[in-house]
Order: C-alpha cells, then structure tokens, then sequence
C-alpha cells in the first residue's frame, strides 16, 4: 500500500477505506524502504502532500477511540510514521 501513497495520488479518492486499511496492516520497513528510495530528491516535493497527508491520517488514528481495532491501529500509524521519518533523513543524508 505503500506504492499508492508515493505515487503522489491520494488513493482515498478511489478507496473511501483506505486509510482504515493501511493502518489494520502491519507496517514492512523494507517495502517502505524501497519506495522511498526510488524517490528522487526532485521528486520529494511532488509527494510531500502526500507525506503530510499520511502524518494527518496517523494523527487521527490517535485521536479515535471509538474503533474496536483502536490500538492496533495507533500502533500502526506510529510505527509508518517514525519509518517514514526516519527514512527520509537517512535518504536526504541528515545527521541532526
């Protein structure tokens, strides 16, 4: 799923479920990984509104209590978030 956030198209448009899939998976490092690497620096900017609507989305899994697989999400969504970050420093070589 991975794939379809970096391909710079909200995939919720078409998948009303998306996000409430995603984060029922459990997170691969290694697919995450390899999609971010084949994102070039030039590239960034094209899914940053991507990037910043994944960190939206793990923000709200926090926020609802109502769900039955509330904590398995919030895992989730804190684990795509910090592999997420800590990727892309790794990838625009920051060392801070």
């Amino acid at each position: 799923m991975f794939y379809y956030i970096f391909q710079g198209d909200d995939p919720s448009l078409t998948n009303s479920n998306f996000w409430e899939e995603f984060f029922l998976l459990k997170p691969k490092p290694a697919v995450l990984e390899s999609e971010l690497c084949k994102v070039r620096g030039d590239q960034l900017g094209f899914i940053k509104p991507m990037i910043r609507s994944l960190f939206c989305q793990c923000v709200e899994v926090l926020g609802d209590t109502n769900s039955s697989s509330h904590h398995i999400k919030v895992c989730n969504s804190v684990q795509v978030w910090f592999m997420v970050l800590i990727q892309l420093k790794i990838d625009c070589g920051g060392s801070n």
